[in-house]
């Protein structure tokens, strides 16, 4: 009889309003909690991703500085070198931001503000701000870089040009020193 009652009495509970909602509800908060650790995962890589694209920004902003140091004068493979160099710093850079505003909406979708993130993400927002006006003088400078190659061929071209224009007025005295020397050694009987 006891065996009969407890079992009868489990079975109530189980088919009962109550448990099927509390059932429900563990199963509610199960599937947020899913979701909860996704988004923090997700906030984590993204967090790393941004971070490795930062430090390869500087390692590439360092190649840059060291090649961008005595580029004048130096051939064209170099000056494309740098080139592609500021165009991978840039790209590095745009893909940052894309990762910044993808953290940002992570965790606007959220719905919960979490200080140390918001303040993390403006951290990271002013470091790419700072890398923003650092690329753009290095891009000056380059551009002084290239003005100063621009202006050094023009000297080099008009030196040549100046070089050629002595060599012919050299070979046209030698010739006149030569017809004089011609003459002056001629014996006239």
């Amino acid at each position: 009889i006891i065996a009969t009652l407890a079992f009868t009495s489990v079975s109530c509970v189980e088919n009962s309003g109550k448990y099927k909602a509390a059932i429900a509800q563990r199963d509610s908060l199960e599937l947020e909690k899913q979701v909860s650790d996704s988004n923090y995962i997700r906030t984590l890589v993204i967090l790393n991703e941004i971070e490795n694209g930062f430090s390869e920004i500087n390692q590439k902003e360092k190649e840059m500085k060291v090649n961008l140091n005595g580029v004048e004068g130096t051939r064209i493979d170099k000056r494309q070198m740098i080139a592609a160099q500021m165009i991978a710093i840039k790209e590095g850079i745009e893909i940052n931001k894309a990762k910044i505003a993808e953290l940002r909406a992570l965790t606007s979708k959220n719905g919960k503000a979490n200080n140390l993130l918001t303040q993390t993400i403006k951290r990271l927002q002013t470091e790419m701000d700072d890398k923003t006006i650092q690329i753009q003088t290095l891009q000056t400078e380059l551009e002084q870089k290239n003005i100063k190659i621009t202006e050094l061929n023009t000297t080099v071209t008009n030196q040549s040009q100046n070089i050629a224009d002595q060599k012919s007025v050299m070979e046209q005295q030698k010739s006149t020193i030569n017809v004089q020397d011609r003459d002056m050694n001629t014996a006239w009987y």
